[in-house]
């Protein structure tokens, strides 16, 4: 990781004091992704008469990295998920250990995932897993090497078209970071992994099998906010 460590920090501490991060409800793409996992076109609707119930219904192991609010993992807790997260925001995991029970959090230093080789069946990372600089090597070297043979994963980036990519600006060592003209004052300064084009972005998970990629788009604030999420399988 890199200033983003700060970034959050600071972020999260300012938070109200005593409460959670603020946002209680999901990512919907992930709902809808982990809701369908059990699916795919040839058995869509194959639970006809005998449908199953949302709750309780998966299992394994699941991390989050940068897990912030911990909806999303409480989220797949109540789906059966034994849950566990990391978050390079010492803040974040305070907060996240007194709102939540049987949820397991690591602090991410240094873009270390240590945990053991394949131990995990799901790796989320969404709006977050971009501040690793060099994104391959991070995929390539932890993430490969936690997840499960068969095990998934779903990684959100900035689509080309999101509003925040004409805030994206590269230092004089090419590396991007988010310029002071970002509406967003908390994210300025923030350096990030800003891919150009879907293969580009498709190209940093090439270790991985039945790599996709799918797109969310809202226009319900003042932002086109357009993401791009990776999914893939180990």
């Amino acid at each position: 990781m890199n200033n983003s460590i700060k970034i959050y920090e600071k972020l999260y501490k300012n938070y109200e004091k005593n409460e959670s991060l603020g946002i209680d409800y999901p990512t919907e793409a992930l709902v809808i992704y982990i809701s369908n996992l059990r699916k795919n076109k040839k058995n869509y609707f194959d639970d006809y008469n005998n449908e199953k119930s949302i709750k309780k219904n998966f299992k394994g192991k699941a991390l989050e990295i940068g897990f912030g609010s911990v909806a999303n993992l409480k989220m797949l807790q109540e789906k059966g998920y034994l849950c566990f997260g990391t978050e390079v925001s010492s803040e974040a995991i305070k907060r996240a250990k007194k709102f939540t029970k049987k949820i397991e959090f690591k602090l991410l230093k240094n873009s270390k995932l240590n945990y053991p080789k394949n131990n995990f069946d799901l790796i989320v990372g969404l709006q977050c897993i971009y501040y690793n600089l060099d994104i391959k090597k991070f995929i390539e070297k932890e993430v490969f090497k936690i997840l499960k043979p068969g095990g998934k994963l779903i990684f959100s980036f900035f689509a080309k078209q999101h509003s925040y990519q004409k805030y994206i600006e590269k230092d004089t060592n090419g590396t991007s970071y988010f310029n002071k003209k970002l509406p967003n004052k908390r994210l300025i300064g923030a350096k990030l992994y800003a891919p150009k084009s879907k293969k580009e972005l498709l190209d940093k998970f090439q270790i991985f099998k039945n790599v996709k990629l799918f797109t969310t788009k809202s226009d319900q604030t003042i932002f086109n906010e357009t993401w791009w999420y990776v999914v893939a399988e180990k």
